[in-house]
């Protein structure tokens, strides 16, 4: 008789999380009205504020990364499964004292819920990132950008650096979109890196859409109408297209401020955005001109490399290009950015809003809501939004 595997095993979300970077505290992700909640231990450890927490509809996810050095495993759950094979720990000690229960060898009953990853191009990331943190900080002055980004890419591992190619689209795409002046500046962190089979795809977006010539290879970027969007690629990116909605949240939110009449159609909806942005003088940038995140979600650096490469990308090479523009407003979104950018001359502690994504999704509603009122007051100071 075949062995029954976990109900959510092969969910495409559940994949998609066995991807991302975790750490040990339970971190809670929800994906069109899917909720997981996965984190990341050295054996099977089931942690009682997940297990509480766990919808009856959710997933429970656990990497476990043992300390020999062997194979990395994620089991995922069902909260019926976990009440069913593992219900048992709620009644012991251990479970109302230290709020945990795990076990030193995973056991037999729980190799029905192991998830089948082996992607080969996230599992290089992996080791990537774990290779990356070997090297001590000593970038070179007076680096051009190309020799800037070699410099980091080669200190990053085992993954294989964008491409040139990809890398002068990343540019191509957002100088599209630059405003004449700029007005307001948002600062993001980067582009996301390339993955196989990126270079194979073309962007066309219809004249009806946007009658102006616009770039045409695809990159990860919001400023590239293709990412997220197959139908104006030549075919579908073979590693997977989520794009950012988040950001295209924010960028609609700003876009509202001058009524703007937004079409239905998504691709003429999201130019029609970038277009109304640009009018207006809003742009917003990486500080980063290499790729933080490979597009399965792991971040490519350690933390302090990150905020190394943040700052030292957008002193060097990004504020020089808008400095004499002297914006009215810069506001910076992430926390990983603002610490980058800290005790620069034009940091505002009150212009930071977090990620989109965090954690904390009502600080940054919050924020945004902020920042969208802020910028709408500036432009109705200089005689209206039109």
């Amino acid at each position: 008789m075949a062995k029954t595997r976990g109900q959510f095993v092969e969910h495409p979300a559940v994949l998609r999380a066995c991807r991302a970077e975790l750490s040990t505290r339970p971190r809670t992700v929800v994906e069109e009205g899917f909720t997981i909640i996965a984190y990341e231990r050295t054996r099977l450890h089931f942690d009682r504020e997940a297990w509480d927490t766990l919808p009856d509809n959710g997933a429970l996810l656990i990497r476990i990364r043992p300390t020999d050095g062997t194979t990395t495993r994620h089991l995922c759950f069902s909260r019926a499964e976990l009440l069913r094979e593992f219900g048992f720990i709620v009644a012991t000690d251990s479970w109302s004292t230290v709020r945990h229960y795990s076990w030193r060898t995973v056991p037999q009953k729980a190799e029905s819920f192991l998830v089948q990853t082996g992607d080969p191009f996230v599992i290089e990331a992996q080791v990537s990132i774990r290779s990356s943190m070997k090297y001590r900080i000593e970038c070179p002055e007076d680096l051009t950008v190309a020799k800037f980004v070699d410099f980091w890419w080669a200190r990053r591992g085992l993954l294989v650096a964008d491409s040139p190619t990809y890398q002068r689209f990343v540019q191509e795409w957002r100088q599209a979109w630059r405003p004449s002046r700029v007005r307001v500046l948002l600062i993001a962190e980067s582009h996301v890196a390339e993955a196989p089979g990126d270079d194979e795809v073309s962007v066309r977006v219809p004249r009806q859409a946007y009658p102006e010539a616009l770039p045409t290879g695809f990159v990860r970027l919001v400023y590239c109408p293709g990412y997220g969007n197959n139908a104006v690629c030549s075919a579908a990116p073979p590693y997977g297209n989520p794009g950012t909605p988040q950001f295209w949240n924010i960028l609609e939110r700003l876009a509202a401020i001058f009524d703007v009449e937004l079409p239905t159609d998504l691709t003429s909806r999201q130019v029609a955005v970038l277009a109304a942005l640009r009018e207006r003088g809003i742009w917003l940038v990486d500080a980063s001109v290499i790729a933080l995140y490979h597009p399965s979600g792991i971040r490519l650096f350690s933390s302090t490399m990150c905020r190394h490469i943040l700052r030292n990308s957008f002193m060097k090479y990004v504020w020089p290009e808008v400095r004499e523009d002297n914006p009215e407003q810069i506001w910076i979104i992430g926390q990983s950015v603002a610490k980058a950018l800290r005790g620069w001359e034009r940091f505002n502690d009150d212009h930071v809003i977090s990620q989109p994504g965090a954690r904390h999704v009502d600080d940054h509603r919050a924020g945004l809501d902020r920042m969208v009122g802020a910028i709408a007051s500036y432009f109705d100071g200089e005689g209206g939004r039109h």
